[in-house]
C-alpha cells in the first residue's frame, strides 16, 4: 500500500524531483521507496509553512523532522499512516515551494508556502481512513 507516495509523485512534475532533489530528468519518476529515501535525504525543518494560517512552534518542527528521519523505508509497503498535519506534506511544501490542499476525512487543511501566491502552484489531495491519492 504505497498510496501516500504514488499519490504525491503523480503531481509532483520530473522539473520538480531534478532541480530540488537533483535527480535526474532523463531517470523518470522515482520508485516510492527511492522517492521515499531522497525526501528523507533533503528533509529540513518547514519554517517556510504554515498549517492552516498558523506557523509550527519550534517543538513541532524537530518533532517533525525526527517523524520523516525515523521512517523506516523498508516498511513502505505496509501504508503510511498520513496525519491532519502531516510531516511529508509539510516537507512537500517547504521543499518545492507549493501550497497543498489536503481533504482529509472530509475536513480541509490547508499547507502554505509562505511565498507569494501567485508564484506557488496549489496541489490538490485527499485522504481517508485507508486510502490517499492526488486530486
Amino acid at each position: 500500500m504505497t498510496c501516500f507516495w504514488v499519490g504525491l509523485l503523480s503531481i509532483l512534475t520530473k522539473n520538480d524531483l531534478n532541480n530540488t532533489l537533483k535527480r535526474h530528468i532523463s531517470l523518470g519518476k522515482p520508485r516510492p521507496t527511492e522517492f521515499v529515501k531522497l525526501l528523507k535525504k533533503h528533509a529540513i525543518e518547514t519554517h517556510h509553512v504554515l498549517w492552516n494560517g498558523q506557523k509550527l512552534r519550534s517543538q513541532e518542527l524537530k518533532e517533525n523532522l525526527e517523524r520523516i528521519n525515523e521512517f523506516d523505508v523498508t516498511k513502505i509497503n505496509d501504508g503510511y499512516d498520513c496525519s491532519s498535519c502531516d510531516p511529508y506534506l509539510l516537507l512537500i511544501c517547504e521543499l518545492f515551494a507549493v501550497h497543498i490542499h489536503h481533504n482529509f476525512n472530509g475536513s480541509m487543511i490547508k499547507y502554505t508556502h509562505i511565498r507569494p501566491a501567485n508564484t506557488t502552484r496549489i496541489l490538490k489531495v485527499s485522504s481517508n481512513r485507508g486510502h490517499f491519492r492526488a486530486g
